[in-house]
Order: C-alpha cells, then sequence, then structure tokens
C-alpha cells in the first residue's frame, strides 16, 4: 500500500505543478480590442491538467479497492474523486478498460462511458470503436443500444443523481398512496406519466412547425461537433436576409449558445448543406465573419 501512496503522491505533485503553471506561467498576452489569451498554451497546459487528473482518479480508485472499503461505506454522492474512479470506471473490475487507459488508445471519459453502459465480451468492441468516435458520438452509441436493447427486454435501466432518485422513490410513494395499493415500479410509472400528461395536456397541443420538425430530425440535440447540449434552436446555415430558403437542408439545430454567441457572436460559422454536408469554422473573429 505504500507504494501505492508513493504513486498518488507523485500524480498530485503533478496535478499541482500543472494548475501552477496555469496561474503563473501562462503569458497573459492580449490581443489589441479583443483581450483573447494565448489560447495556443493554454491548450496544452489545460490538456496537461487533464491528463494528471484522470491518473490521479485511476490511482485513487485502486487505493480504495486496496483497502477494501465498502459500497455502503463510500456512499458519498460522488463527493470525491477516488469513490468517482471506482464506482463509475469499475477498472479494477474490468481489465480491458485499464489497459486500453494506460496504453493511451481512449480517453478517461470514453472509459467512463464504457464502463457504464458495456459488459462482458462486448467492452473490447466498444473500445475499439471508441478509438475512431468522439465523446459524444460514443454516448449517442451506448444510448441508442441501451434503448434497443430495453426494448427487447421491455424493461429499462436509469442512471441519476441520489438526489433525484430520492425525488422518484417519494413519487412512486405517493403513486402508490393515491392508488391505496401496491404497485410495481413499472405501475408507478405509467400512473406518474398519466398524471403528468393530463395536467399538462392543454401545453402539449402544439403546432408541428417546421422548427419542431428539424430539431426532430436532429435528435433535439445540437448539432456543433462535440456539443451534448439539446437542441433549442434551428439556425438558417444561408440567411434568409442572403436569399437562404426554409428548406430542411438549410436548416441546422444549435443550442442557445452556440446559435447566439457562437454563430450570430461572429465566434463560429457553418456552411454546406443540412443534416450531414457541413463545414464548420471555429476561432473566427467578430470583425472577419463582418467582413465575409
Amino acid at each position: 500500500m505504500s507504494e501505492a501512496c508513493t504513486e498518488i503522491d507523485a500524480r498530485l505533485e503533478a496535478v499541482a505543478n500543472a494548475a501552477a503553471l496555469l496561474g503563473s506561467r501562462l503569458p497573459r498576452v492580449r490581443d489589441p480590442g479583443s483581450g483573447l489569451w494565448m489560447a495556443h498554451g493554454m491548450d496544452t497546459l489545460l490538456r496537461n491538467l487533464s491528463s494528471g487528473c484522470g491518473a490521479l482518479d485511476v490511482a485513487l480508485g485502486e487505493g480504495l479497492d486496496a483497502l477494501t472499503v465498502g459500497r455502503r461505506a463510500m456512499d458519498l454522492k460522488y463527493s470525491n474523486i477516488g469513490d468517482y474512479a471506482r464506482e463509475e470506471l469499475n477498472l479494477n473490475r474490468i481489465p480491458l478498460l485499464r489497459r486500453a487507459l494506460r496504453e493511451k488508445r481512449i480517453s478517461y471519459e470514453k472509459a467512463r462511458i464504457i464502463a457504464r453502459h458495456a459488459e462482458g465480451e462486448e467492452v473490447q468492441d466498444w473500445v475499439e470503436r471508441a478509438e475512431t468516435m468522439t465523446c459524444v458520438e460514443l454516448r449517442r452509441a451506448m444510448q441508442d443500444k441501451d434503448e434497443a436493447q430495453m426494448c427487447a427486454r421491455g424493461t429499462f435501466r436509469v442512471w441519476m443523481p441520489v438526489s433525484v432518485a430520492e425525488v422518484v422513490k417519494a413519487a412512486f410513494r405517493a403513486a402508490r398512496a393515491a392508488a391505496k395499493r401496491w404497485l410495481s415500479a413499472g405501475e408507478c410509472l405509467v400512473t406518474l406519466a398519466e398524471h403528468f400528461v393530463e395536467t399538462w395536456r392543454a401545453q402539449l397541443k402544439q403546432a408541428n412547425t417546421l422548427q419542431r420538425r428539424i430539431r426532430a430530425r436532429d435528435r433535439h440535440f445540437c448539432q456543433v461537433p462535440g456539443c451534448s447540449r439539446a437542441a433549442v434552436h434551428a439556425h438558417h446555415i444561408k440567411p434568409r436576409s442572403q436569399g437562404g430558403s426554409d428548406d430542411p437542408s438549410n436548416l441546422i439545430s444549435l443550442c442557445a449558445a452556440h446559435h447566439l454567441y457562437g454563430i450570430h457572436g461572429g465566434r463560429m460559422r457553418v456552411t454546406g448543406t443540412a443534416p450531414d454536408k457541413l463545414d464548420w469554422e471555429f476561432g473566427l473573429r467578430r470583425s472577419s465573419v463582418a467582413a465575409a
């Protein structure tokens, strides 16, 4: 155990050093009129810091298992980094993931996603697929797999914070009390869903607008690469003021931040044809977009 502690101390020191660089050694060079940081230097330091934190998570998770701390004793609602590594990643339970991380075949976040959704022989297949996918693509593929399996079984599993789970359990108790009999979890969900629909029926009658159809086509996700936020706007790729049409091929789903601050804020640009023939440009200056 002393060797494990030494390794953790070393990784802690590496993380601390990387963090110190952010505050002391990164030169605050500003671009006149824009106040931008040196993006490349910041990116390098943040990557080093993230890598160190991921290694620290793994080391602490292994240390907790070495101490044989039980799940109940460690039920801290993911408030410490070691519990997160041990419970979420399950690296000691899945050697394939631990090896893939050490070989740097996949990132820490990809390993966490796979650990949540894959079991047994399918882990290796997902590790190989994850090497050529972004985290967002991997997460959505895993969700599709889970949904297909749940539909086939007629049951479902959901991950939620402990605080949300407590609310769900309280709702189940209320449903059983209202029915004055024992209800299964499935019956409770049906009862809650029916109550929700009845309460909000008037608001559920919404027009089948073009904006809604575009968001449905894009599965209600923002289509900016790497973004996993819900889409709330449908953006005209070629503005109507410049002759753009309302054809679905000229509309793309975006979250509010990327639409308002990214596209219309002049920081990014999208061209091409929706939904899958798009070109994205990032890190633009407002003046360059205005000139375009």
